[in-house]
């Protein structure tokens, strides 16, 4: 069976490795930035929906990752230890932008 991809975000690390999040099979896809065939497949332990988001943390070298399912929640991933953890859970729904993406359900005061 071929695999389904659903690829919602894409960056770049420091070091010029190109990630991107792949919401259909839950996954963070690890991609050659020459050709874009796919490297490495890093199976997440969350499902996130197609309304997620991922930008790079140049301070700690870590990937965060942003999804709305089940309640918008944002994770870090850490690169060197290959470790996914929460980060927040938004609690309740209000308008703001975080790394460039509009989100509708953003609570910055938590």
């Amino acid at each position: 069976m071929p695999r389904s991809e659903d690829f919602s975000a894409l960056t770049f690390t420091a070091s010029g490795e190109l990630f991107a999040l792949d919401t259909e099979s839950s996954s963070l896809v690890e991609l050659d930035p020459t050709d874009a065939v796919i490297t490495d497949t890093i199976e997440l332990e969350v499902d996130f929906d197609s309304a997620a988001g991922m930008a790079f943390d140049f301070k700690t070298n870590e990937l965060v990752i942003i999804g709305s399912t089940p309640n918008p929640t944002m994770y870090r991933y850490d690169l060197s230890t290959r470790t996914l953890s929460m980060f927040v859970e938004f609690l309740r729904r209000v308008k703001c932008s975080l790394f460039g993406f509009g989100f509708e359900f953003c609570d910055l005061s938590i």
